[in-house]
């Protein structure tokens, strides 16, 4: 996985000598995970977390194809709860936390144009990743004498994933700067992390579940950004 990470970042810094604008996003986001089907004691909480932030650098390949790269950080957090159909008083409740650190390398096809006033565009491509940052699991659980609820969290060893991304955006061209808005689909390949949760059952007909919820680092994001021309900003030092 760090081959293609160290390429990624050879055709970033190589292609940050033609950069032609500089682009700086942001919004929100909200991570996807796989939970299971049949998951009627599990009620996962949608955050929407702090924003994720990117550095970005663009260039003209033509009329209608720009080269992106540059920067991506994003924060995750998810809460999920865990709560026995029959319980009063039993349930638990899962948080994790991390922060990824990422090489976006992406293509913008532009579907309409005004040159003078603005465009649509698609946008495609992949971001390698890599944790930087875990904090500590939070479970709380509690029994009434009818369940036992534990859990257990594994980050991925290796940190390291790959996301491929999809999105649409439109653009506003103004003076001195444009300002658009893009919203966006990632999908992981690579196993994040995973949380195995256990609802024990104590009495005899109390039944016991076991349930698993990973993710791939999958979200989306609605993003604003503002783009400025590197020539205006030479120009100006």
């Amino acid at each position: 996985m760090k081959k293609p990470i160290l390429f990624f970042l050879l055709l970033a810094s190589t292609t940050l000598l033609y950069a032609q604008s500089l682009v700086i996003r942001s919004g929100l986001h909200q991570e996807v995970y796989q939970i299971p089907i049949n998951h009627d004691m599990i009620s996962h909480t949608k955050t929407i977390t702090a924003a994720p932030i990117d550095i970005l650098y663009s260039m003209a390949l033509n009329d209608k194809i720009d080269f992106m790269s540059g920067i991506k950080f994003v924060p995750y957090e998810n809460r999920v709860k865990i709560l026995p159909p029959d319980a009063v008083k039993s349930s638990g409740s899962v948080n994790w936390l991390y922060s990824t650190l990422g090489i976006p390398v992406t293509i913008n096809t532009k579907l309409l144009n005004n040159n003078d006033r603005f465009n649509f565009y698609i946008a495609t491509g992949v971001v390698p990743s890599y944790t930087i940052r875990e904090t500590s699991v939070t479970f709380t659980s509690g029994s009434n004498g009818f369940y036992d609820l534990s859990e257990k969290q594994r980050f991925n060893d290796n940190k390291f994933n790959l996301l491929l991304n999809t999105g649409i955006g439109t653009r506003i061209n103004f003076k001195y700067f444009e300002i658009g808005l893009i919203a966006e689909y990632y999908t992981g390949l690579i196993k994040t992390y995973t949380s195995e949760i256990n609802v024990i059952g104590l009495l005899p007909e109390s039944k016991s579940y076991y349930y698993q919820i990973t993710s791939k680092g999958d979200y989306w994001g609605l993003n604003l950004e503002i783009i400025y021309p590197i020539n205006k900003i030479l120009n100006k030092l």
